[in-house]
């Protein structure tokens, strides 16, 4: 093992997560969670004292073969979740060929890895009438009501990520002939999403009920103030989703899952369904960089109709609606974990 702490495998890590996945590409909290699972579990099957020490020259082809089997027959892990996590093994092995050029001829070996086949089925949505049952939930007599509606109508007619909701403040929301909010997605790539005239008017009465007088307040303030977290927006989702799971099974099964993902699969498939809408027009509504991944909303029996995803948009109106130095000191594990937080 190499002395030279630039050449230790802990280092090429932590870098990576620092100087790449945080400041260049500007991914997410979850994004950068995700990945710092990945490579936990790496250091934990090469052993977290051994990863914090070995010399990045240890990390190879088989290491990495040897990991993925490992997730696979140990874990119980599917041929998705390792796929992904290869994936992400796979972004740092292209940070290595760059930083490191000694490192080629193995990147090259590692790169070769091939991800494992899975047939791949349309993400989990709700039906038009679920989504309708569920958006009526909240009584908008009350602040609190008021808050849910509106801030779930916005997230299913924008079908923005959850983050990109919590991330929005009040002068991200122009109102006019055409309505629109400004988000910040992945990469911090920012684009404008056309919203409903019925969701545009719950949220002026939202924004003067609440006084949200300054362009920079949060549109979506949690209790204390700041901004809501994912948890808590997946428990708003469940608060109103319950009463529809025990009244209206047929609409949310009993252990069907209902959370901001789930709300966004759904409008992109009621999009898609509606036979009326551009595959690439739907692409740039969802801010998907490439057409491949909005085609997974893509069934072949399609059978909901343009009627019936207008029927969905006017319940959005919900009715009666009035109102590192000391990091680098951290064992690797150590850095890794705080990157969950």
């Amino acid at each position: 093992m190499s002395g030279d702490p630039g050449m230790k495998f802990a280092h090429h890590v932590s870098t990576y997560f620092k100087q790449l996945l945080m400041l260049s590409k500007g991914c997410t909290r979850d994004t950068v969670a995700s990945y710092s699972t990945t490579f936990s579990l790496l250091c934990g099957y090469i052993g977290d004292e051994m990863a914090s020490c070995m010399n990045i020259s240890e990390f190879t082809k088989e290491m990495v073969v040897g990991f993925l089997k490992h997730l696979k027959e140990d874990r119980d892990c599917t041929d998705s979740t390792c796929n992904t996590r290869l994936a992400h093994i796979r972004s740092f092995n292209a940070y290595l060929m760059t930083e490191l050029p000694a490192m080629m001829e193995e990147c090259t070996r590692i790169a070769s890895i091939p991800l494992k086949k899975v047939q791949k089925e349309p993400p989990h949505s709700l039906s038009v009438d679920a989504v309708e049952a569920l958006l009526n939930g909240p009584n908008t007599r009350t602040r609190e009501g008021l808050r849910d509606a509106v801030l779930m109508a916005t997230l299913y007619d924008s079908a923005c990520r959850v983050d990109e909701l919590i991330g929005l403040d009040v002068g991200d929301v122009s109102f006019g002939s055409n309505s629109f909010i400004t988000v910040f997605g992945k990469g911090r790539k920012k684009r404008t999403i056309p919203i409903l005239k019925k969701t545009a008017d719950m949220l002026k009465k939202y924004i003067d009920r609440f006084r949200l007088t300054d362009d920079d307040m949060v549109l979506f303030p949690s209790r204390s103030g700041g901004r809501m977290t994912r948890q808590g927006i997946t428990y708003i989702l469940n608060k109103y989703a319950d009463p529809v799971r025990k009244e209206h099974p047929e609409l949310i099964g009993k252990d069907e899952p209902v959370s901001p993902h789930v709300l966004r699969h759904s409008k992109a498939t009621h999009l898609i369904d509606s036979g009326k809408v551009s595959i690439y027009e739907v692409k740039e509504f969802l801010g998907h960089e490439s057409v491949q991944t909005t085609e997974m909303y893509i069934t072949p029996n399609a059978k909901r109709t343009r009627e019936a995803v207008e029927m969905a948009s006017e319940a959005i109106g919900i009715i009666g609606a009035t109102t590192y130095s000391t990091i680098e000191k951290k064992s690797l594990d150590t850095f890794l974990k705080t990157l969950k937080k």
